[in-house]
């Protein structure tokens, strides 16, 4: 991860493994190869300096999600909505002043169970494990519709709950 990190800063160019460990982590993360870019480059600064990058990249997924799931493509859609819960897990942690490294689940559930206070870790997990689904689904197209329209309703539903509880610790 570190030499994919320093490869990106320095704008080299990826081949053979690193390539696809880019790649990998560009599915694993449900973001843009270009977002994971400039997210790969700036692991090294101070946590809170990427608040409002954070802020944004969940406002994207979040919004390509839904604009996705409105024209019916329910595999990208649900991966734009694991990007956005991904984003808003990495936004929480810096507003607390965490940094986060990598993106793997048990590093955001690990995330979560020491950095979210105690009333609000259910939601977060909750919301994590429902986008889990989801994410899944985009690999494996394992929901029928009808599955897919109430994972999506609830996973929606968890988001709001947990971006009003982000967007409240929010410097001003």
């Amino acid at each position: 991860m570190a030499r994919l990190a320093e490869r990106v800063a320095k704008g080299q160019r990826l081949e053979g493994l690193d390539e696809e460990n880019f790649k990998e982590l560009s599915s694993a993360t449900g973001w843009d190869e270009a977002d994971l870019r400039v997210e790969l480059a700036r692991l090294g600064e101070d946590p809170s300096e990427s608040i409002e990058r954070y802020k944004e990249l969940f406002e994207k997924y979040s919004q390509e999600a839904e604009e996705l799931f409105r024209q019916g493509d329910t595999r990208q859609a649900a991966e734009k909505m694991w990007g956005a819960v991904v984003a808003l897990v990495k936004l929480y942690a810096a507003i607390k002043g965490v940094f986060v490294a990598h993106w793997s689940r048990s590093k955001i559930d690990s995330i979560i169970a020491s950095n979210v206070e105690p009333e609000y870790r259910k939601l977060f997990r909750d919301l994590v494990d429902r986008a889990q689904v989801l994410h899944e689904h985009f690999f494996e197209g394992s929901l029928n519709e009808e599955l897919f329209r109430e994972r999506w309703v609830e996973t929606l539903e968890l988001l709001e709950e947990a971006k009003e509880v982000v967007y409240k610790r929010l410097p001003q």
